[in-house]
């Protein structure tokens, strides 16, 4: 069985039926049973363990399901090396001609690793993410759609992945890091890896995991690379962020003595305007080179 996070089921529990449909890229639909329980909605019953066993699922894998309307879902699955599954061809059931997959303003997108869900009985479960036990946060984006990484295992993690593949990897997608992103989990370089296949930036970019220091520290560290290429070189002193719904926040921009530079004053309002917490991945993305604007998607 796989829990519905409660802030979805707070959302758009009431629209949910009895029995949902699990669309996948490769055209087959899926009828699974949804079971509920007061506030606490899963996949399970019939069709469920049928769709994990035929697209051989297992745990580490990362589902992202976008909810359209009428208890239908699109359904990409991700593996443990965080690339998309080649999905299986066969006799595929495809939808009724009438029944069209409609991408609109409400459309949800979750991303999540598969968790079995605890006993219904239970009334203090919870559905548990890889960062510290925070409740699930929705956010919106420009066109109101809502997502949220919902990373539900905490004790597998690849590890096959070294330090140099791992910054190749987000080299090789144009997205700087911090200097010492060495240091964080095996668990983050695994959330880290996948956030950056899942959102492929367009320009140039770097990734902070946040830490102590740029949530409670009132400055944020812009590693060397990207500062220096598109900061420093320009002089810029004051910058812009702005989230997905295009509101915008001055910050200051400072070089540092050593190489790179920081975020500071106006740095400490973002952070709170946007309930920042340690754990969070915060990919920036250089949207206007010209009176610099940095859009900041969470993750």
């Amino acid at each position: 069985m796989q829990g519905i996070p409660k802030v979805f089921v707070e959302k758009f529990g009431n629209e949910l039926s009895t029995l949902a449909t699990l669309t996948v890229p490769n055209g087959r639909v899926w009828n699974v049973e949804l079971m509920k329980d007061g506030r606490n909605i899963w996949f399970g019953g019939g069709g469920w363990h049928e769709f994990v066993e035929y697209h051989s699922i297992s745990n580490g894998y990362f589902l992202l399901f976008r909810y359209l309307k009428n208890s239908t879902f699109h359904v990409l699955i991700f593996g443990k090396s965080a690339c998309e599954i080649r999905y299986p061809h066969g006799c595929a059931k495809r939808k009724n001609d009438n029944q069209d997959e409609i991408e609109d303003e409400d459309s949800v997108e979750i991303i999540g690793s598969l968790n079995p869900m605890p006993p219904a009985s239970d009334s203090t479960s919870e559905i548990n993410r890889s960062r510290k036990s925070t409740s699930p946060i929705f956010r919106r984006s420009k066109r109101r759609k809502m997502e949220e990484v919902v990373y539900l295992n905490e004790s597998d993690s690849t590890g096959d992945e070294s330090e140099h593949e791992l910054l190749a990897i987000l080299e090789e997608m144009g997205i700087s890091v911090k200097k010492n992103f060495q240091f964080i989990t095996a668990e983050e370089k695994e959330r880290a890896i996948a956030t950056a296949r899942l959102f492929r930036p367009k320009n140039p970019s770097f990734m902070v995991i946040m830490q102590p220091r740029e949530v409670c520290g009132g400055a944020m560290y812009v590693p060397f690379k990207f500062a220096k290429k598109y900061l420093i070189s320009r002089d810029a002193k004051l910058i812009k962020l702005q989230d997905r719904d295009g509101i915008e926040w001055p910050v200051k921009f400072s070089k540092a003595v050593v190489g790179g530079g920081d975020f500071k004053r106006g740095w400490t309002k973002f952070s709170k305007d946007k309930n920042l917490k340690e754990g969070d991945i915060c990919m920036f993305e250089l949207i206007r080179k010209k009176n610099i604007v940095l859009k900041v998607s969470v993750f």
